[in-house]
């Protein structure tokens, strides 16, 4: 079924794989890293961080150089807050920087979860996040002030209010977006 000409076929049966949690399956996985299918390709990194491959890492770092799709982009930066290896922090550090909303917003959020599990970042990578807060995307402006909230830092509340109050209508959906999932209840009244 990896090599079935329908994408959506392979894409079922990558997910099979990797819920079965087979080791051997990894190689194959693996190979369809390549694949022209963009669809295929995300269901493989999805997969592999399910499988927890740590062992890609460079190659995937690889494959985030040479592609030309944002989505992969951005799914390569979000399984390296899933993924227990050296230099993940110095990867997802670049990706804050990255020229595509959707990486910077993955990468913040993929360094939420490393927050999460190792209990604190380098001051510069909090610095950058906070810098991000005015960045041009409501995306990566709401996830910043998300992930900021979850490592304790809690001054976000005017940032919030900006949002709810924005002449642009994806602005206030992210302020209302980050009431619900901050639980902020007492905003969304004003």
């Amino acid at each position: 079924a990896l090599e079935d000409k329908d994408p959506e076929v392979v894409r079922i049966a990558i997910l099979a794989l990797s819920r079965a949690t087979v080791p051997a399956a990894r190689e194959p996985i693996r190979k369809l890293l390549y694949s022209p299918s963009e669809m295929i390709v995300l269901s493989a990194i999805r997969s592999l961080v399910e499988l927890g491959s740590p062992e890609i890492l460079d190659e995937l770092k690889t494959l985030f150089e040479r592609t030309d799709s944002h989505r992969v982009r951005a799914t390569i930066a979000s399984a390296f807050g899933d993924l227990e290896c050296d230099g993940s922090l110095d990867f997802l550090r670049q990706c804050l920087t990255a020229p595509d909303a959707r990486v910077r917003a993955n990468a913040v959020m993929a360094l939420k979860k490393k927050h999460e599990k190792l209990g604190s970042l380098p001051a510069d990578i909090i610095e950058r996040i906070g810098e991000m807060k005015k960045d041009g995307d409501h995306r990566v402006q709401a996830d910043c002030v998300q992930a900021l909230w979850i490592m304790g830092q809690s001054e976000n509340i005017s940032d919030i209010e900006t949002m709810l109050v924005s002449g642009s209508e994806m602005s206030r959906s992210s302020g209302a977006y980050l009431c619900g999932k901050l639980r902020l209840f007492q905003l969304r009244k004003q």
